[in-house]
């Protein structure tokens, strides 16, 4: 869900309108936790950042700085400033700050350097904001980084955290992280320790893609900050869903199923897509241990989908979504791969995706050999044969071994 905190600001300035012209205004302040709830700043008041101020009129925007600082420039008399937030447990309270009104005499500089912005806890409980990013996913290649960015949003400590990375290791050769961490196979667990209120930090690791992963394929990474949020929301019972994939021969099978110690307790929408064209509508809810499995037919080099609409109000992942390109692959390389073109649904906090193709040499333990009929005139009628004779030599560097 995503919240609005609206502050308005209103600058007039007189001379401008005298002059016709529109000057220049640098506005500036600080979002902050309002410990005290005094509605004003205090050294030691710790700012918020990477919160996001927005001028509605002009349509600049500023994020806060690590201390909480944000800046705009304002090129009319008048601005209409918003500070925009996924975070329902933070809210402005102060009445000053819900309308502000500034007016100075055409001999008085406006003074709008201190346009300090109060924010308080609704509840406290932890709740995080999580980014992951990979700069490439290049095969035989060991500089591929994924950079997790996560902060703390709320005003309550986190402890013993946890990040964990959903990762089809089956286009890994290996991980390069100086820490410790736990490898389940297709998931990733990294500690994260304590997260103060309102910080922010980042881990980064590398990844060697294998030389045989095929190029032009999509392979998502999902992070998942953990433990989740032991904030209530409204409408959500606990229920989740999980979907994984089997191929054989020319039908994937999805296997849905609610792995949760709840029941569902509305309904969900399945949608299942032949590389962008829908070709399954179905309802499902199920309670906790069920499951039911979709057997969905493929064409040759085609990109399978599944969509599991599980609830809207999901604290981290409304929709869940599980695609396949590879079942159905005839060759080592895919072309205009489907998976970019579908909404990756990670909007919500505590959960990002991040999807990337891979790119790389054909083979690069490969050789190509051109017939001499190609480059010289030596060719054939119709009708004929051209036949040639490849002759190869292996060179090979065998270690020297006493017997």
């Amino acid at each position: 869900m995503k919240r609005h905190l609206y502050i308005f600001i209103l600058i007039l300035s007189a001379c401008s309108r005298l002059l016709g012209q529109t000057d220049t205004i640098l506005i500036q302040g600080k979002v902050f936790f309002d410990k005290n709830n005094n509605c004003s700043y205090q050294i030691g008041e710790m700012g918020i950042s990477k919160f996001i101020v927005q001028d509605k009129i002009s349509g600049r925007i500023s994020v806060t700085d690590i201390d909480g600082n944000y800046s705009l420039k304002i090129y009319n008399d008048s601005a209409d400033l918003v500070l925009m937030t996924k975070n329902n447990l933070l809210d402005i309270t102060c009445p000053s700050f819900s309308s502000i009104k500034l007016i100075t005499p055409t001999s008085v500089k406006l003074d709008s350097s201190n346009l300090n912005i109060p924010v308080i806890c609704n509840k406290y409980c932890h709740l995080y904001n999580v980014d992951i990013h990979a700069t490439k996913f290049s095969r035989c290649d060991t500089s591929n980084e994924i950079k997790v960015v996560y902060t703390n949003i709320s005003c309550d400590t986190a402890t013993n955290a946890n990040l964990r990375i959903d990762i089809d290791t089956s286009f890994v050769e290996s991980i390069i992280y100086p820490f410790t961490f736990t490898n389940d196979i297709t998931k990733l667990y990294f500690n994260l320790g304590i997260i103060p209120p309102f910080s922010t930090k980042e881990i980064s690791f590398k990844i060697k893609i294998k030389c045989s992963a095929f190029i032009g394929t999509s392979n998502c990474i999902k992070a998942y900050i953990s433990p989740s949020t032991d904030c209530s929301f409204s409408n959500y019972n606990g229920a989740a869903l999980s979907i994984s994939t089997t191929c054989k021969s020319d039908t994937v099978f999805a296997l849905v199923r609610n792995n949760s110690g709840f029941d569902m307790d509305n309904l969900g929408i399945v949608k299942g897509y032949e590389e962008e064209i829908i070709q399954l509508f179905d309802t499902i809810k199920l309670k906790q241990g069920q499951e039911k499995t979709y057997p969905f037919k493929l064409k040759t080099n085609e990109t399978f989908t599944l969509l599991v609409d599980q609830n809207a109000n999901h604290p981290y992942q409304p929709t869940v979504i599980v695609q396949d390109e590879k079942c159905m692959l005839s060759a080592g390389i895919k072309t205009n791969s489907a998976i970019s073109k579908f909404s990756r649904f990670d909007e919500r906090l505590e959960y990002d995706e991040e999807c990337g193709i891979v790119n790389g040499k054909l083979n690069p333990f490969g050789k190509s050999v051109y017939p001499e009929g190609f480059t010289a005139n030596k060719f054939v009628g119709m009708q004929q044969y051209l036949e040639y004779q490849l002759d190869f030599t292996m060179h090979m560097r065998i270690p020297f071994a006493a017997w």
